[in-house]
């Protein structure tokens, strides 16, 4: 709070697909990239914020979305009916865990349908896909990932719901460690 909301977009360091934007703290990167494809970015558009304020999962339920966490949103433009929307949550999902698998081999993260990835009985990570539709075809996906990263403690209310690679671990993780979210300046 208090840091300048916009950072330097990033570049990966493997693909040039995805055109990234860094925030300190917003409202929520779901949002961020659903403007940004109503303005017309081309798919690939991607915003990541080490904090939420206003995070959101399924039917609007609070995603808490505290320094700590890896929150990032992934613009596509998929030529599929919208009865085809469900499987992106679940491609997401198999990233997820596959990046887990790799930081934490011992963690075994599991897939709680429709959005979820568990450890240890847990939540870790939330997975939120909304769409534009137009003329009865998909415009737009957002695939939203919130990822509980180096979160030590969680409110009373979700402790025994969710969980962190570091409370999995005992040890901080920085974002370059995370398969998938390498990134260079």
């Amino acid at each position: 709070k208090g840091a300048p909301s916009v950072a330097a977009p990033l570049r990966p360091a493997v693909s040039s697909f995805w055109d990234l934007h860094a925030y300190a703290c917003v409202r929520s990167t779901n949002e961020l990239v659903k403007e940004a494809l109503r303005q017309g970015v081309p798919e690939g558009y991607c915003a990541t914020a080490l904090e939420q304020e206003g995070g959101y999962g399924r039917q609007g339920r609070v995603w808490a979305s505290p320094l700590g966490g890896v929150y990032t949103s992934f613009a596509l433009r998929p030529s599929v009916p919208p009865q085809m929307l469900p499987t992106l949550s679940l491609v997401a999902s198999l990233a997820v865990t596959d990046a887990l698998e790799r930081v934490r081999p011992s963690c075994n993260p599991l897939i709680k349908w429709p959005n979820d990835v568990v450890v240890s009985h847990k939540k870790i990570c939330g997975i939120l896909t909304e769409m534009g539709v137009r003329d009865g075809k998909i415009d737009y996906a957002v695939i939203g990932v919130g990822i509980n990263v180096n979160i030590r403690e969680f409110p009373e209310e979700m402790a025994d719901k969710a969980t962190s690679l570091y409370l999995e671990s005992g040890r901080e993780f920085e974002r370059s460690q995370i398969p998938g979210l390498v990134m260079e300046a």
